[in-house]
């Protein structure tokens, strides 16, 4: 295809729908050939993983506050806040600290 059939924008708006639909089916047949249920569960652990990590950075910015850059966003988000502090404890062989990040999520 020259490119000069790319600046037509109904030719481009047709390209871009063939392809779509092309690619929509192609994923279909892959997930329709996955197991469902595997996809559930991954999903699940997925979202548990994420709002374990959300939840403890809610919780460690109350007691040590992220800094506020200039134009007034944080210099990280409480997510990647609280997945740092999970790794650290998960990774270091201290039972006491991974014993009380397991109660906090269990909110006990």
């Amino acid at each position: 295809m020259p490119p000069h059939a790319l600046l037509n924008p109904k030719l481009s708006i047709l390209i871009y729908r063939k392809l779509t639909i092309l690619i929509y089916r192609k994923l279909s047949i892959v997930i329709y050939r996955l197991h469902l249920d595997r996809i559930n569960k991954l999903l699940a652990l997925v979202l548990f993983a994420f709002t374990w990590a959300y939840l403890a950075g809610i919780f460690l910015d109350l007691l040590i506050p992220i800094k506020i850059k200039k134009h007034g966003r944080r210099a990280k988000s409480l997510f990647k806040y609280g997945l740092t502090y999970l790794a650290s404890v998960l990774f270091s062989n201290d039972i006491d600290k991974f014993k009380d990040v397991c109660k906090f999520l269990s909110c006990t």
